[in-house]
C-alpha cells in the first residue's frame, strides 16, 4: 500500500473514533440517569469488549502471536489498571458530577500531556530547531486552544435548527435537586485523573507494541485484566444484587454502544493509530470531539450553533493540519539523512550522473513511509525497458546501491517485524549477538540497543561501508565487529545467540554449521525462506518429513515463531519468509555425526520407499558393500572388538552374501516394511547400531557443509 493511502487510512480511522467516542458522553450520562451502578457498569462495559476483541485476537493473530512471560503479564496488567480500570472509573465519576459537554471539554488536556510526556520519554522526537518540531509543538497547543474556545466562549448565534432529534432532558436528566447533589470538586478531580490516566495509556502502549506486536491480543489481555480488577472492586463495594441487575432496554443499549463502540472499537483503532502513527497522532485528534460534540448536540438535542464554536473549528482543523504536517517534514528529513548515508557509501566510485541527481532531489522532496523511503533510497532498479521493450539490467557502481537478488541481497524493513524477531530471540543485555547477513543494518540497530555485543558477519563491501556509518553516527561502534568474510569460510568467535535474515541460498549449509559445527549457543533465531522451514519444522509421519529436518533434530528442537510476507522486504523476494528458533539439545545421542548423515542420505533418497525394496536394488547393494569395505578400515579395532569374525564376512567381496545380512537385519528388526519418512530418531538410532555392529558401514569420505 502506497505511504498516501497508510496515512489517509490513519486519518479516517481518527476521525471516526472521534465521532463515536463523542456519542460516548451522552450515552453514559444518559446510563446515570437511568440508574446504573458507577461500578457494575464499567465491568459489564470491559465484558462486552472483551467478548469481541478476544475472539478476533484468536483466530486472526493464532500464528503471530508472540509467546507470553511474566513480564508481559505484569506490564498488561498495569497497562489494563491505568488504561481501563482507573481510566473509565475516574471518568464515570467525573460524568456523575459534571456535564457531558464539561467532561468532554476536559479531555483536551490529554494531546498536551500526552505530548510532554512522550518527549520527556524519548517516544516522540521534539527538535524545537526544526520546522517540523515547531509544527507539532504549535499544532497541539493551537487545536486544545480551540477546543477550549467552544467550551468557554459562545458569542452570537449563527445556526438554530428548527426541531430536534432527542429531548434535551434525556440527557441532563434531572431535577434541580440532583443537579444540587453533584459534588462539582470531586467531579473536575476525578475527570483530571482521568486526562492523567488516558494520557499514559495512549503513551505506554507504543513501547510496548514493540515487545508484543500482536494487536488485538494486544487489547485483549489489558481488556482481560481490566474484567479481573473491575470484578473485585465492584464485588467488594456493590454488595447490593439489585445493583447488579440490568432493569430496562435503555440499560441494554447503552450497555452496546459504550462496550461495542466506546471500549471495542475505541481500543482497537488507538492501538492500531499509536503503532503506525504514534502516541502524539492519536492524542492530536481529540480536540476534534468536542467540535462533533457541539455538533451532534445542535442536531441532536437542537441546541444552538454559536459563532464560538466556529472559531473553535477553525482552529482545531488548523492544529491538526500543523501536527501532521510536522510528522511529514519529519519523515521527510529521516528520508534526507538517511539518503546521505547511502550516498557517501558510493562517492568513492565515481561522481553521481545526472540520472541519479535528478532522482535524488526527487526523492528528497517526497513523502515516504519508512519501508518505502529505504526501497527508494537503496535505488534497486530492477528492470530499465529499453526503446524496443526488452529489459535491460543496469548495475553500474556509481549509479546507487544495488541490491542483487542472485546473492539473496533482500533487507527486511518492516520495524514491527523487526521488534518481533529481537524480542522473540530474548536476548539479554549480557549476551553476544551473532548475525549472519546484516545488510544496511536494520536489525542490527536493534540487535545493538538489546545486547553487549554484536558479530556482524557480512561479505559486501558496500554494505559493510554503509553499517559502519549507521552505527558510528548513533555512537554504538563499540559495541559491534564486523567481520568481512564467507561466512561458510568463517570461524567464529564465541557468542551466546544467533539472530539473523539468512540468505535463502545457503541456508541449508548455513543451519548445518551451526547445528554441526564447533561453536556452543544458547538459540538461533533465523528468518528463512517459508518452504524452506516448513521442511524444517516436519516431524515423523508428516508429508515434508525430509533428511533436513531428522539431521537438525537430531542435536536441536526447531520451534516456528511467525511467518514474514515477502512485501516487506527490499526488493521482494519471489516467495513469503518465516522465522524459527533452532534449540541445541542439552543431551545429544552417542553417534559418529558422519556415519549419521551418511546413514540418512541413504534412507532419505527416496523416503517413501521401504526400507527392505531400498537395499534389495543390487546398485545400493554395490555401493553400500564399497562403503562397508572402507568403513571397516576405518573402524577396524571397533569392529573387531565387538564383533570379531564379522569382520572376515564383511570383506567378502559376494554381493549376494552381503545383501543377505542387510536383509536380514531389516527382517529381525520389524524395519522390512517400514519407511524412512514414518521412523523416529530413536529408530532410526537403533537401525544404524544394528547395522555398524554387523560391520555395515555407510561413511567413508569426508563430507562438505552441502553434505548435511
Amino acid at each position: 500500500m502506497s505511504p498516501v493511502a497508510t496515512r489517509a487510512k490513519l486519518h479516517v480511522a481518527m476521525v471516526v473514533f472521534q465521532t463515536g467516542y463523542a456519542g460516548n458522553h451522552v450515552i453514559m450520562r444518559f446510563a446515570l440517569n437511568l440508574g446504573v451502578s458507577k461500578l457494575v457498569f464499567p465491568l459489564y462495559r470491559t465484558i462486552i469488549a472483551l467478548s469481541v476483541l478476544a475472539p478476533s485476537a484468536y483466530f486472526l493473530e493464532k500464528k503471530e502471536r508472540p509467546a507470553m512471560n511474566t513480564s508481559l503479564l505484569i506490564q498488561f496488567f498495569l497497562l489494563g489498571l491505568v488504561g481501563i480500570t482507573l481510566n473509565q472509573g475516574f471518568y464515570i465519576f467525573g460524568l456523575d458530577n459534571t456535564s457531558p459537554t464539561f467532561a468532554s471539554a476536559t479531555e483536551n488536556a490529554v494531546p498536551a500531556v500526552s505530548f510532554l510526556m512522550a518527549a520527556l520519554l524519548g517516544i516522540e522526537k521534539v527538535e524545537l530547531k526544526r520546522r517540523d518540531g515547531i509544527a507539532k509543538v504549535v499544532g497541539t497547543f493551537v487545536s486544545v486552544a480551540g477546543s477550549l474556545v467552544i467550551t468557554l466562549y459562545k458569542g452570537p448565534t449563527i445556526y438554530e435548527p428548527s426541531q430536534r432529534i432527542m429531548d434535551q432532558s434525556i440527557v441532563n436528566g434531572g431535577s434541580e435537586g440532583e443537579e444540587e447533589n453533584k459534588n462539582w470538586t470531586l467531579g473536575c478531580l476525578c475527570l483530571m485523573g482521568h486526562c492523567l490516566c488516558w494520557s499514559s495509556w495512549i503513551v505506554l502502549q507504543s513501547p510496548l507494541l514493540k515487545k508484543y506486536p500482536a494487536r488485538f491480543s494486544f487489547i485483549s489481555c489489558s481488556c482481560f485484566f481490566a474484567v479481573i480488577q473491575f470484578f473485585g472492586i465492584s464485588a467488594y463495594f456493590e454488595r447490593d444484587v439489585e445493583s447488579w441487575k440490568i432493569l430496562s432496554g435503555g440499560e441494554v443499549y447503552a450497555l452496546l454502544y459504550t462496550g461495542l463502540v466506546g471500549s471495542a472499537m475505541v481500543f482497537a483503532i488507538q492501538i492500531y493509530v499509536v503503532e503506525r502513527g504514534g502516541p502524539l497522532f492519536v492524542s492530536a485528534y481529540l480536540p476534534l470531539q468536542t467540535l462533533v460534540a457541539a455538533v451532534l448536540a445542535t442536531f441532536a438535542l437542537g441546541e444552538h450553533f454559536y459563532l464560538g464554536g466556529m472559531i473553535g473549528a477553525i482552529l482545531i482543523i488548523s492544529g491538526l493540519y500543523l501536527v501532521v504536517m510536522g510528522k511529514s517534514w519529519e519523515s521527510q528529513a529521516l528520508i534526507v539523512s538517511q539518503q546521505r548515508l547511502v550516498y557517501s557509501a558510493t562517492e568513492e566510485n565515481g561522481d553521481e550522473d545526472e540520472h541519479s541527481k535528478e532522482r535524488r532531489c526527487c526523492m528528497g522532496s517526497s513523502i515516504k513511509s519508512s519501508s518505502s523511503c529505504l526501497s527508494s533510497l537503496l535505488l534497486f532498479r530492477r528492470n530499465s525497458h529499453s526503446r524496443n521493450g526488452q529489459v535491460v539490467e543496469k548495475k553500474k557502481q556509481h549509479d546507487g546501491l544495488f541490491l542483487q537478488k542472485s546473492k539473496g541481497q533482500h533487507l527486511l524493513t518492516n520495524t514491527r517485524i523487526l521488534d518481533a524477531i529481537v524480542r522473540s530471540s530474548d536476548v539479554r543485555p549480557t549476551d553476544t549477538v551473532l548475525e549472519i547477513g546484516p545488510g544496511t543494518g536494520n536489525l542490527t540497530m536493534k540487535l545493538l540497543e538489546a545486547a553487549q555485543h554484536v558479530i556482524a558477519v557480512e561479505l559486501d563491501k558496500r554494505m559493510v561501508e554503509i553499517l559502519r556509518a549507521r552505527v558510528s553516527d548513533h555512537a554504538l561502534q563499540h559495541k559491534l565487529t564486523i567481520i568481512q568474510k564467507d561466512v561458510l569460510k568463517t570461524d567464529f568467535p564465541e557468542f551466546d545467540l544467533v539472530v539473523a535474515n539468512i540468505p535463502y541460498n545457503i541456508s541449508s549449509p548455513l543451519v548445518a554449521k551451526l547445528v554441526y559445527g564447533s561453536n556452543t549457543f544458547r538459540t538461533a533465531t533465523l528468518l528463512l525462506q517459508k518452504e524452506f522451514s516448513r521442511r524444517l519444522l516436519a516431524n515423523p509421519g508428516d508429508s515434508d518429513f525430509n533428511r533436513l529436518a531428522v539431521n537438525v533434530k537430531l542435536l536441536a528442537d526447531v520451534k516456528f515463531v511467525m511467518d514474514v510476507s515477502k512485501r516487506e522486504f527490499v526488493p521482494p523476494p519471489k516467495v513469503d519468509s518465516s522465522v524459527v528458533m533452532i534449540t541445541p539439545k542439552e543431551v545429544k545421542p552417542d553417534v559418529d555425526v558422519r556415519e549419521w548423515l551418511a546413514f540418512t542420505r541413504t534412507c532419505f533418497g527416496k523416503k517413501n520407499k521401504t526400507l527392505g525394496s531400498m537395499f534389495r536394488q543390487k546398485k545400493k547393494v554395490m555401493e553400500l558393500l564399497s562403503l562397508s569395505e572402507a568403513g571397516i578400515a576405518t573402524n577396524a579395532s571397533d569392529v573387531v572388538e565387538e564383533q570379531g569374525d564379522n569382520r572376515l564376512l564383511c570383506l567378502d567381496t559376494d554381493a549376494s552374501v552381503f545383501k543377505e545380512r542387510v536383509i536380514g537385519i531389516l527382517k529381525s528388526n520389524g524395519f522390512e516394511d517400514k519407511r524412512p519418512s514414518k521412523l523416529s530418531h530413536g529408530q532410526l538410532l537403533r537401525l544404524l547400531s544394528l547395522f555398524n555392529q554387523a560391520a555395515i558401514f555407510f561413511h567413508s569420505l569426508p563430507m562438505d557443509l552441502h553434505d548435511y
